[in-house]
C-alpha cells in the first residue's frame, strides 16, 4: 500500500494529539487506507426517500431552459425583441404612428378644435417620448465632455489655436455621445437635414434622438404655437428620431465655451466601448 509519507505524518500527529498511543494508530491507519476495513476511502451515496421530490425540483430548470433545436425556431427567437431598449422603440414607434394620423387629420381639415381627438389618441401623445425628461441628460453629458476637454465655464472659443483642435479632435473619438445635443448639417437623405435632438442612445450605426416637437396636443382648446401648413410634418410630433451614421455628418453641441464641433458619422461606425479604446488613423473613407 503505497501512501503519501507527509500525508501519514499529518495524520500520524492528530491521532497523537486525540489520545492514542503505538499500535492503535498503526492499526486504525491501515483501517483507513483499507478497502475491506470499516472506514471507506470513498463516498457510498445510498437512495432516501427524498429521491423523487428531488428529481422533480431539479427537472424544472432543465426545461426551462431548454434551447430550440431546429433552425427555424433560432432565427424567430433571435428577432424576439429581448432587451427593454426594443420594446421601449417599438412601443415609441407605435405611438407616433398614431400621433401622426392625427396630425394629418387636423391639417385637412383646416381646424383648431381638439373636441373630435378621441382619448386613445391624446393617450399615445402623452407616451411620446418628450424632449424636457432628456434635458438633465444633457447637462450631464455637458459636464463629462467638459472634463473630457478639459474645458472651463465661460472659455472663448475664438482662442482655439491648432494644438488644442487636435487635442479636442482625439478625444472627441472616444468620446460617449449618449446624451449630446447634436445637429444633422448634411445627409443622404435631404429630409433630415436640420434634426436636431438629444442622444438617447448611441448604437453601432446609428444615433436614437429624443427630438422637441411642437406644442400641437399641449392645449386641449386650440393648436397653441403649431402652423398649419407643418402640422403634416414629423418634426411638428417630436419623439424618437434614428438617424444612420453612415453617409450624415453631424454638429455636436458644447456649452463650456458655447463650442461645436463637426463630426463625420461614417468614421463612427463603432459602438461606443469599443470606440473608446480604438486609436483612429487618418485614412480614405466614403465621407457622403
Amino acid at each position: 500500500m503505497n501512501i503519501n509519507k507527509q500525508k501519514l505524518s499529518i495524520e500520524e500527529g492528530l491521532l497523537k494529539q486525540a489520545g492514542y498511543r503505538g499500535s492503535e494508530i498503526d492499526e486504525l491507519i491501515a483501517q483507513r487506507y483499507s478497502m475491506g476495513g470499516t472506514q471507506k476511502p470513498i463516498l457510498v451515496l445510498t437512495p432516501n426517500e427524498g429521491q423523487t421530490e428531488s428529481a422533480e425540483v431539479w427537472k424544472a430548470p432543465q426545461e426551462a431552459v431548454k434551447t430550440p433545436r431546429t433552425r427555424k425556431q433560432r432565427l424567430l427567437n433571435a428577432h424576439k425583441p429581448r432587451t427593454a431598449l426594443s420594446q421601449f422603440l417599438n412601443d415609441a414607434k407605435t405611438h407616433q404612428e398614431r400621433v401622426k394620423s392625427v396630425m394629418k387629420r387636423i391639417y385637412k381639415s383646416k381646424s383648431c378644435d381638439m373636441a373630435y381627438v378621441t382619448q386613445k389618441e391624446m393617450q399615445a401623445w402623452r407616451q411620446l417620448p418628450k424632449y424636457s425628461s432628456y434635458v438633465k441628460l444633457n447637462k450631464l453629458w455637458n459636464g463629462y465632455i467638459s472634463d473630457l476637454l478639459m474645458v472651463k465655464e465661460g472659455g472663448d472659443k475664438n482662442e482655439l489655436n491648432s494644438a488644442k483642435k487636435m487635442m479636442y479632435a482625439q478625444k472627441l473619438t472616444s468620446a460617449d455621445f449618449n446624451g449630446a445635443r447634436i445637429t444633422v448639417i448634411e445627409a443622404r437623405n435631404p429630409s433630415i437635414v436640420g434634426l436636431s435632438g438629444i442622444v438617447a442612445w448611441e448604437a453601432k450605426s446609428n444615433f436614437v434622438l429624443v427630438c422637441e416637437g411642437g406644442k400641437c396636443f399641449e392645449k386641449m382648446d386650440k393648436l397653441d404655437g403649431m402652423e398649419l401648413e407643418n402640422a403634416g410634418k414629423d418634426t411638428q410630433m417630436g419623439g424618437l428620431r434614428i438617424v444612420d451614421k453612415s453617409g450624415t455628418r453631424f454638429m455636436v453641441h458644447v456649452e463650456a465655451g458655447d463650442m461645436e464641433f463637426e463630426i463625420i458619422g461614417s468614421r463612427f461606425l463603432f459602438r461606443t466601448a469599443d470606440r473608446s479604446g480604438k486609436k483612429f488613423k487618418p485614412k480614405n473613407v466614403d465621407l457622403l
